[in-house]
């Protein structure tokens, strides 16, 4: 059966993260919960944050964010760097 925690424990690692700058492993052992049970209390809190879109999670201060998450997104703005140039040189042909 899960653990269940207080809301107000919940946000006191939620605020760890994002206020605090400390890393989810970090938190994660500190306060005894496992990496997936903070990451989606963090998620939450960032969804509800800004537009919606995401825009929290660029925003946030990168020293704070996971490199697997930044490495990720990198190669996600990488294919979008590609697709675009392949279709600004495609429309350029056809001028």
């Amino acid at each position: 059966m899960p653990k269940a925690y207080s809301d107000q424990f919940k946000q006191q690692c939620v605020d760890a993260v994002l206020v605090l700058g400390k890393s989810r492993v970090e938190v994660a052992r500190e306060y005894d919960v496992s990496l997936s049970a903070l990451g989606r209390w963090v998620s939450a809190v960032q969804g509800t944050i800004g537009t919606g879109s995401g825009s929290a999670r660029r925003k946030a201060d990168p020293t704070s964010q996971d490199p697997y998450e930044m490495a990720k997104r990198i190669r996600e703005l990488e294919q979008e760097n590609e697709f675009l140039k392949k279709a600004a040189a495609f429309f350029a042909k056809g001028m």
